[in-house]
């Protein structure tokens, strides 16, 4: 495929990611924030969610759109730290924030059901917001001060920030930073999020079967255990699709022969990871009943308020 024509479908691609990521995240924003049922503690993480995935397509997306579609278009090395500093910190605070949702649902469905409210404070919920956000930021400030890593710079290849060029650079440093990443940023989080969803979906079958007296509540309990099921592998099966991908690249880059890697590997790649801002609100609300009903009856109340005024 013509590069010109690849950078535009990409480009295409992600002003998608853009327009759907800011249209979801605002919805359970605007949502959750309206609807005083939804004011307890446990959406208190979907809210600092949303607001993490809401900032990546609003701040990290346009860059990547940006410099697809203007190819003399090139950033220094302050905005190449900057968009880097970014990126990497609202990756792992996006992460962070998916393991604290994990573990809620684990809390209030395996470990203390009857004293959840006791366990999950306002105290401890903020104080886990806040560990979701500080600790990323902190952690991602390497290009600035230049722990463990190399000059950035503008890559005219891949049309994005780039350490060194390192698409095109075989370098023992760099793969042992990309293995140490890899393990701390992916491996050990999806493990965390499988461990505890895992946990969640076995209790759940384990009560389902416990309170079984008739039938009909065979039947129901069946499809409960089938949607639990569903939620564990959609939960698993998007983080994979979207992640698995770009770090399975980045480990290939330094471990092939030069160039051995396309391109277009990480501009899909770059697409599907940056995609995980739209499934996000998609997974934690849309596709829960009582969050689309309250988020229906709020379309619904906007309408008859404006057929009003007119």
């Amino acid at each position: 495929m013509n590069m010109l024509v690849l950078r535009i479908v990409v480009a295409v691609f992600l002003i998608a990611i853009g327009a759907l990521g800011i249209l979801g995240n605002l919805a359970v924003l605007f949502t959750i924030s309206i609807n005083k049922r939804f004011h307890v503690m446990r959406y208190l993480f979907l809210v600092s969610l949303a607001v993490s995935d809401f900032i990546i397509v609003a701040l990290v997306v346009p860059f990547h759109i940006a410099s697809k579609l203007y190819e003399e278009l090139e950033f220094s090395t302050v905005q190449c730290k900057a968009i880097t500093f970014l990126t990497r910190a609202l990756y792992c605070c996006t992460t962070f924030h998916l393991i604290a949702v994990s573990y809620d649902r684990y809390l209030a469905i395996v470990k203390s059901p009857l004293m959840y409210n006791q366990h999950i404070t306002k105290a401890k919920t903020l104080l886990l917001v806040a560990f979701a956000w500080i600790l990323p930021f902190a952690t991602a400030a390497g290009p600035w001060f230049a722990i463990w890593e190399d000059t950035f710079s503008f890559s005219a290849r891949l049309y994005h920030c780039d350490i060194c060029h390192g698409w095109d650079v075989h370098s023992r440093n760099q793969l042992t930073r990309s293995i140490v990443y890899f393990v701390a940023a992916f491996a050990v989080p999806l493990l965390t999020i499988a461990w505890l969803n895992f946990k969640v979906f076995k209790r759940a079958s384990l009560v389902e079967r416990e309170i079984m007296t008739q039938q009909a509540q065979v039947s129901h309990s069946r499809r409960r255990e089938h949607k639990a099921a569903k939620d564990v592998a959609v939960v698993l099966g998007v983080y994979l699709l979207c992640y698995l991908p770009a770090w399975t690249a980045i480990l290939c880059r330094q471990v092939l022969p030069l160039n051995s890697v396309p391109v277009v590997v990480g501009f899909v790649t770059n697409g599907l990871l940056l995609s995980k801002s739209v499934w996000n609100p998609v997974i934690y609300c849309i596709r829960k009943r009582e969050f689309r009903g309250a988020l229906k009856m709020m379309l619904r109340c906007k309408r008859v308020r404006a057929g009003t005024d007119e």
